[in-house]
């Protein structure tokens, strides 16, 4: 397996990147998008009902793969799991996910929390994985 050598992210003894590119994480939150009155059905804010819907947030940065753990850094929204930790990890490849058509991507699954990560070949750090954990 290749190494790659960076400096986006700090080392842990014996770590080893086997993987870096440049990727865009999407989180779905579930926003007020409008306030609405119940008799006159009038939008403004403060009003006695919020209307909630799916919003997509895009963060952009980049994935690393090393042989302890799985890393998205970014200036907003990084994260970092440790490989013993991984539950699934899944490729996604022309599917509607979270309200949002993606053409190429991974979900990394750690417990009960899932990350969306998408990038333009996503075979290869998911072979990396798979390998990585068995």
């Amino acid at each position: 397996m290749i190494t790659i050598q960076t400096n986006e992210f700090i080392y842990k003894p014996n770590e080893i990147c086997h993987y870096g590119s440049k990727a865009q994480r999407i989180i779905t939150k579930n926003e007020v998008v409008v306030y609405q009155s119940r008799s006159s059905e009038v939008n403004y804010r403060g009003g006695s009902e919020a209307i909630r819907t799916n919003v997509n947030c895009f963060t952009n940065g980049s994935l690393f793969i090393t042989n302890k753990r799985v890393l998205f850094i970014s200036l907003e929204n990084g994260f970092e799991i440790p490989l013993k930790k991984l539950t699934a990890i899944q490729i996604v490849k022309d599917k509607i996910v979270k309200n949002h058509i993606v053409k190429n991507g991974l979900t990394f699954q750690a417990y009960d929390k899932d990350y969306l990560i998408i990038l333009e070949k996503q075979e290869y750090p998911y072979k990396i994985v798979n390998i990585l954990v068995e």
